[in-house]
């Protein structure tokens, strides 16, 4: 299994012992949709879902706001937590299964926008809303913006929008997130060493 496995067999490890939420762990999970086997992300869902209280606790206690910390367990790597919203987004689309999406796949996606929606600031020179500081996982060094965590926060968006229109969601909530998609940043093109 390399990365993709327990990383506790020999004691004591050198990255710990817990599931870290990056690629390490949904890699082993990317094929099992078009494998038609849609089921085998049950442990992915529920193993994250029971770590929703301690990234609500690191949002809380370090950043002072609601929500789930989108970087837990990794400082200021704002992708972690939208890219595994992902997951519950691509279920409800092979499956079709709307209670999983009312039940679990919404709720997610809320409590991780409510963070985004006073984390990111206002940037009155571009119109558009910042995301700083910011560390691409594994690459840093702190930056703005990166591709990965602006990238990742659209697709949450994108994808509860959707989800909250197809089970009759606030629609006040709903334009609130769609104005928020609107003015994310541009991807980044590396023609600067500003960050």
């Amino acid at each position: 299994c390399g990365l993709n496995g327990l990383w506790d067999i020999k004691q004591p490890c050198q990255w710990g012992s817990m599931w870290y939420w990056d690629v390490n762990i949904q890699q082993s999970f990317w094929p099992i949709y078009t494998a038609n086997h849609a089921e085998l992300g049950n442990s992915f869902y529920k193993a994250l879902e029971s770590y929703i209280p301690v990234a609500e606790a690191r949002a809380r206690d370090f950043f002072n706001l609601e929500g789930i910390a989108g970087d837990y367990p990794f400082a200021f790597y704002f992708s972690i937590w939208p890219w595994c919203a992902q997951f519950f987004w691509w279920h409800y689309c092979y499956t079709k299964d709307e209670a999983f999406l009312k039940l679990h796949a919404f709720p997610l996606f809320e409590k991780i926008i409510i963070f985004y929606e006073k984390l990111l600031t206002w940037n009155e020179e571009t119109g558009l809303f910042d995301l700083f500081p910011d560390v691409s996982p594994e690459q840093g060094p702190i930056t703005k913006n990166s591709t990965i965590s602006i990238g990742t926060l659209r697709f949450l968006l994108k994808s509860a929008i959707h989800a909250g229109e197809i089970i009759g969601a606030d629609s006040g909530k709903l334009d609130d997130w769609r104005y928020m998609l609107g003015h994310l940043p541009t991807y980044a093109l590396g023609d600067s060493a500003t960050y």
